[in-house]
């Protein structure tokens, strides 16, 4: 993984779709970010396994078929296989 091998830099447009490519006012259309990233794991947030869960359960659709609940098992059978990325956002643009 790219993170590994000691890229940890990151950059990101977020899109508002109900005012593009038209800017509204009240609305913010476009949000840039840039920072650093890192992987985190169990060590260093023990409730991971249990917030990955929750977050499936929430999102969790019978029409999506299984990979969910199996996700979810997986999940329970070997907690410290769990991991997400941490951003740290050093540059934030809204326009």
């Amino acid at each position: 993984m790219a993170i590994n091998a000691g890229n940890t830099s990151f950059s990101m447009i977020i899109i508002n779709r109900t005012s593009f490519p038209v800017v509204i006012t009240e609305n913010i259309p476009y949000i840039s970010m840039s920072g650093s990233v890192r992987i985190a794991t169990r060590h260093d947030y023990e409730d991971l396994p249990q917030i990955h869960i929750d977050l499936l359960e929430k999102y969790d659709h019978p029409e999506q078929g299984r990979w969910i609940p199996d996700l979810i098992d997986k999940i329970k059978t070997d907690p410290d296989d769990v991991w997400m990325l941490e951003f740290t956002p050093e540059k934030t643009l809204l326009y």
